[in-house]
């Protein structure tokens, strides 16, 4: 994207939105630069979406356990109190309990003698104390015993005192149709509104949807992801002992792949490739996710962001979800995986991982030396050197020689370990 698209969009987006003046001002820029408008919109809308999710609240930490806190509650489960506001804005703990337990002695000397005025009072100020402390106090235990007392007090005595009052009627009635029309707003916001991810769901599949399955009912999709898979493999094979010729042709082939329509899965992921390697994750997650709202099977999109997470655990779950959708090539992403498992120190599955690949490895090719290698790396460093040095004798002296020739300190580190005494 165009450095000065996206300062116009980061623009447009101070307020939160973009307005019609904006959208064309935007979209006339971008036709400038040869942009389409369907590039340029999936970037403000993840821009946008972005903008949603950093307007949330964070989370704090309770400086007495460590314990996290979030929304307005004003205290941790631990009994600290937070004071976040000025002296006329916020209660203190103890101020709390002394308003709950003078509003119990209150609510218990009501009777039916009781004035409706006075009731009508005493119910108002319940209902306000009791929102505001909950708000602020609702995790620490002795407020939650005295609201939990005050809430079932109010209903009996309050319910008592209007007894032979015909108010009575009117506030019951009144207080279960408030109670009735909220529990059902909640419901209707609960099951109707949309999370950021929801949203961006819903953009990607009006924009892209229909055309997506037109498409990927024609023959020429079939051509398409059969070149995209061709490539995706021999990229995935290609090592440190694969020739600079055979390297530049694949680079060749794979900047030279065309496709009919660019809203397929493999389009997105050829975008979020272009993004990770100029280190722009944001968009590089975005295309990704695009190509995964599209076609939720697409095993070379969950490798895709096994590179772009930075938690070990959560990239051997994207490659661990890749090679359960790829049946056909599955085996190609294990030595990434291996290499994850070697990073926390599980040297067998790190093993496991890259004997599966060289077990799987085409028969028609040259052994892949690099990932062979590997496994000898993965077998010293587990203590296995006796099964280390009887692989490494399994290799010619042809292939020696093409390791020798390679001059890497790690290769011929691990020739010198695996030499026999």
């Amino acid at each position: 994207m165009h450095p000065e698209i996206e300062k116009l969009i980061d623009l447009a987006l101070v307020d939160g939105h973009i307005t019609d003046k904006e959208r064309n001002v935007i979209l006339n820029k971008a036709a400038e630069y040869g942009i389409s408008s369907d590039e340029v919109e999936m970037i403000w809308e993840a821009k946008k979406t972005l903008l949603e999710k950093s307007s949330v609240g964070a989370q704090i930490k309770c400086p007495a356990c460590g314990a996290r806190i979030s929304g307005l509650s004003k205290t941790c489960t631990c009994g600290f109190v937070f004071n976040t506001g000025t002296i006329q804005e916020t209660k203190s703990l103890e101020s709390a309990i002394e308003t709950l337990e003078n509003l119990i002695i209150e609510v218990r000397g009501l009777s039916s003698s009781t004035s409706k005025e006075i009731i009508e009072q005493l119910i108002a100020r319940v209902e306000k104390e009791i929102r505001f402390i909950k708000t602020r106090y609702a995790d620490n235990y002795e407020i939650k015993k005295l609201l939990s007392e005050l809430e079932a007090i109010s209903n009996k005595y309050i319910k008592k005192a209007f007894k032979q009052t015909k108010t009575k009627k009117v506030i019951k009635g009144f207080t279960y149709g408030f109670i009735f029309l909220i529990i059902i707003a909640s419901i209707i916001n609960k099951y109707t509104k949309k999370n950021s991810s929801e949203k961006f769901t819903d953009a990607v599949n009006s924009r892209y949807l229909e055309k997506y399955k037109i498409y990927t009912s024609s023959e020429q999709y079939r051509v398409d992801l059969s070149k995209f898979e061709s490539l995706f493999v021999q990229f995935r094979l290609s090592n440190g002992f694969t020739s600079q010729k055979i390297q530049d042709s694949l680079n060749q082939l794979f900047n030279e792949f065309s496709l009919s329509e660019n809203i397929s899965e493999f389009y997105f992921y050829s975008k979020a490739a272009d993004y990770l390697r100029q280190r722009d994750l944001i968009n590089a997650q975005r295309y990704i996710d695009t190509s995964l709202v599209l076609n939720p099977n697409f095993g070379p999109s969950y490798f895709k962001l096994h590179q772009i997470v930075e938690n070990k655990d959560s990239s051997i779950k994207f490659i661990s979800k890749a090679i359960s959708l790829d049946k056909k090539n599955g085996f190609v992403y294990f030595p990434y995986r291996s290499w994850l498992y070697y990073d926390k120190n599980d040297f067998p599955n790190a093993l496991r991982d890259i004997n599966i690949y060289l077990e799987s490895y085409p028969k028609s090719m040259p052994l892949d030396l690099e990932r062979f290698l590997w496994k000898l790396a993965v077998l010293l460093d587990a203590g296995n050197t006796g099964e280390a040095i009887q692989e490494f004798d399994t290799l010619s002296t042809a292939q020696i020689e093409q390791i020798k020739y390679k001059g890497n300190d790690s290769y011929n580190m691990i020739i010198e370990k695996c030499k026999r005494k």
